[in-house]
């Protein structure tokens, strides 16, 4: 079992599906932040919008307000975290990175100009695309390469060549499959949606490690719990295609979803969300996105104790 690099959510909402929202409060973004990092975290995981089914899509405009104080605090603060790294571990791998959680291609570029106007080194950033690449988030074409923002590839392409570690985490996308999802065919769907994506990324010369392969969860998959836990039995299968395809980085984020436990809040699920991701990873996931960051940490380390 390797060791995954693990992601922390900062919600920058007021409407989290799961109860952790720091709204519009600089001051507990950025303690919630260095706690997450003092606890074990690799990558910080921010967002302002919530992707829960009953909560409202927000604009570009109102999404970025929720960023556009607090990003430069956090590139300023990790940006020296990692200085401070760098000068007792002589290797760049242990960068703390950040991941901007956002579907919108104008929240994209405000984000990534304002890296480089805050000196942030882009080799530490991911952009985390829940809507698979898509024209907009709620597109139903099943044509997954006609969907795809050219926009979003352009991006991809332009940073990708100049910076060798930033990454984009592109999520599975239901929408653009003609089929019903099962236990029996999720492995399937998976694999050919990320075939075509990589066959995108090829057209555009764009390597696949810079590409983040995330099968989605829980809703974002199906009402059917059993057609997430087929994708935590089989993981290991969406492992061999990422090698074959030189994609080095498979995302897993089970934390807190209500397929785990139906009848519990989503607090409550930090039990279930630990062992899941414990069990995904030793299944072929590399990156664990968790909001309980201590809790999983002190696992993996009794995991590695125990062998």
């Amino acid at each position: 079992m390797k060791t995954p690099q693990i992601m922390s959510i900062i919600n920058i909402t007021p409407n989290s599906f799961s109860g952790d929202g720091v709204y519009m409060n600089e001051k507990k973004v950025l303690a919630e932040i260095k706690e997450n990092i003092e606890y074990g975290a690799d990558i910080i995981d921010i967002g302002a919008e919530s992707t829960a089914p009953h909560n409202s899509k927000i604009s570009e405009k109102e999404e970025w307000e929720r960023l556009k104080n607090i990003i430069p605090e956090i590139f300023s603060y990790i940006s020296l975290y990692n200085k401070k790294l760098e000068k007792k571990i002589d290797t760049k791998n242990n960068s703390i990175k950040i991941s901007l959680d956002s579907y919108k291609i104008e929240t994209w570029k405000k984000f990534l100009q304002s890296a480089e106007e805050n000196n942030f080194d882009i080799n530490n950033i991911i952009i985390n695309d829940v809507s698979g690449l898509s024209k907009n988030n709620n597109n139903n074409n099943s044509d997954i390469c006609e969907n795809i923002c050219e926009n979003k590839i352009n991006i991809i392409k332009k940073y990708s060549q100049k910076y060798l570690g930033f990454q984009v985490c592109v999520m599975f996308d239901k929408n653009k499959t003609s089929e019903t999802l099962t236990p029996e065919n999720i492995i399937s769907e998976i694999i050919t949606f990320f075939t075509k994506i990589i066959q995108k990324f090829t057209e555009n010369s764009i390597h696949s490690k810079h590409l983040i392969i995330d099968t989605g969860m829980g809703g974002f998959l199906s009402s059917n719990a059993e057609v997430s836990f087929s994708v935590m039995k089989n993981l290991q299968i969406i492992r061999n295609f990422a090698d074959k395809n030189k994609s080095i980085d498979i995302l897993i984020g089970t934390s807190r979803k209500t397929f785990l436990a139906p009848k519990k809040n989503p607090k409550a699920r930090v039990q279930e969300s630990i062992s899941s991701s414990m069990q995904c990873m030793k299944n072929g996931a590399n990156i664990i996105r968790i909001h309980d960051t201590k809790e999983l940490v002190l696992e993996i380390e009794k995991e590695y104790m125990c062998k």
